[in-house]
């Protein structure tokens, strides 16, 4: 597990089944990265809890920098978010590579 000062961290990297797990310290925290068409889709625990809604990085345009997940309203203190990768797609995407 890797610990962060900043509460929104910037990740751009091909998962392919594997997971991601950020350390957050305030009462918010999200995931920033990048959409496009071979976007896949990933499932996101908060404090090991799965959230009902996955993270889908298609987009029929290449973007940069876009917010995957955000959540605020936490209680404030450390919390850890883990991402990961389903190896599927949104229908419309042409892979499920990026996330």
């Amino acid at each position: 597990m890797t610990s962060f000062p900043n509460l929104i961290q910037r990740f751009d990297k091909k998962l392919r089944g594997l997971g991601l797990t950020l350390r957050i310290r305030n009462d918010y925290g999200g995931l920033v990265g990048r959409a496009d068409q071979t976007g896949g889709l990933a499932d996101v625990y908060l404090d090991d809890l799965m959230q009902l809604v996955p993270i889908d990085c298609y987009s029929p345009a290449l973007l940069h920098r876009q917010i995957l997940y955000y959540k605020n309203g936490l209680p404030h203190g450390p919390h850890t978010l883990k991402i990961v990768a389903r190896e599927t797609h949104n229908p419309l995407s042409k892979g499920s590579e990026e996330i």
